[in-house]
């Protein structure tokens, strides 16, 4: 077992590497290990918590200058906890957010931008990020890099009309800062 890191960690890899100890310590208790084991496994444990509990780590950030937030951390800045990805679906859309629509959209998955917030959310198989952009050139990198990551918008829907023997596909504009960056609706 690797003894603790002294090296900053972000706050999602501190809760992961706090995880680890107490399923490697649960493990130890049931396999009948050393005592001591168990214990340098526990006391590993306790000291990831008081660095949580403390503040030490760093916020994680992106390429784009962005901060990310994961899991318990985005449930945190968003205000609540969602249990699927339409739970997420149904309350923020209520909230001023818009569905970014991708090829992947399933009941697993799902993204949503907020344009006056400058936050971008994706919920993948029960992961959570939420990235908050602090300037509007950040926010719109982000915005370029997932149009570049998922690719075009899919068609929203299909139209048949059999008698005519077409198909018709509707598309939906992504959500999308307006062009004039003095726009009302991008007050900061």
């Amino acid at each position: 077992m690797d003894k603790v890191e002294t090296t900053k960690l972000t706050k999602h890899r501190l809760r992961s590497e706090m995880e680890e100890r107490h399923g490697h310590y649960l493990w130890l208790r049931r396999a009948g290990c050393q005592k001591a084991e168990r214990v340098a496994c526990i006391l590993d444990y306790r000291k990831l918590r008081s660095r949580l509990l403390a503040g030490d780590y760093i916020n994680e950030v992106n390429a784009r200058g962005n901060v990310v937030h994961r899991d318990r951390d985005a449930d945190a800045t968003m205000g609540f906890r969602g249990g699927s990805r339409y739970a997420y679906d149904f309350r923020i859309l209520q909230d001023g957010w818009q569905q970014y629509d991708t090829e992947q959209d399933a009941s697993y998955f799902g993204c949503w931008v907020h344009i006056e917030r400058r936050l971008t959310m994706c919920y993948a198989e029960g992961d959570r990020i939420l990235v908050e952009c602090p300037t509007l050139e950040s926010f719109r990198a982000e915005l370029a890099d997932m149009e570049r990551f998922y690719g075009p918008a899919p068609a929203a829907f299909t139209v048949i009309d059999p008698d005519k023997r077409t198909l018709t596909k509707v598309y939906t504009a992504r959500p999308a800062l307006p062009a004039d960056p003095n726009a009302p609706a991008l007050s900061a």
